[in-house]
């Protein structure tokens, strides 16, 4: 994979900085008081500098591996490869599950593991795999609630 052999690019570093601020302050700041690492004039964080153009899943990640391996590139890429990864297995699971044969899960994730696409933007340092994985096991979900006749949560009556 050799997630750590180039440096960070633009938006992987901004990810990259707003994990280091959450080690710091808890939460993703787009400052750190003497760097911005805004990318559009800070609009992309409001009151007290706090991140608001993104969700703040992916930066919560990439702080739990730094605090786990240490700051790299390769720490900073690694909680979403290992999402592109278990987004392979399950969309193996969903695609069984779905059609019930092996061979159409098989299929499915054996295309996705070879498109090259997938594969470029689930070893960034960015939200895309964390996307991919979560909405494949929503519908996973929902799939089995379905199939299993299981009523969604909160529902009250007949």
């Amino acid at each position: 994979m050799h997630l750590g052999d180039q440096l960070l690019w633009q938006d992987e570093a901004q990810t990259a900085l707003l994990a280091e601020s959450i080690q710091s302050h808890g939460i993703p700041l787009g400052s750190d008081g003497k760097n911005s690492f805004s990318q559009y004039y800070g609009k992309d964080y409001g009151k007290g500098t706090v991140w608001k153009y993104h969700p703040w899943l992916p930066f919560y990640l990439c702080a739990l591996s730094f605090t786990l391996f240490g700051k790299s590139a390769w720490s900073a890429r690694l909680p979403f490869a290992l999402l592109g990864l278990a987004t392979i297995l399950l969309l193996y699971a969903f695609g069984h599950r779905l059609y019930r044969q092996l061979r159409i899960g098989a299929t499915a994730a054996v295309l996705l593991a070879l498109s090259v696409p997938f594969l470029l933007l689930s070893r960034q340092c960015r939200y895309y795999s964390a996307a991919c994985f979560f909405t494949l096991l929503a519908l996973y979900a929902d799939l089995r609630r379905n199939q299993e006749g299981l009523r969604p949560a909160g529902h009250f009556g007949e």
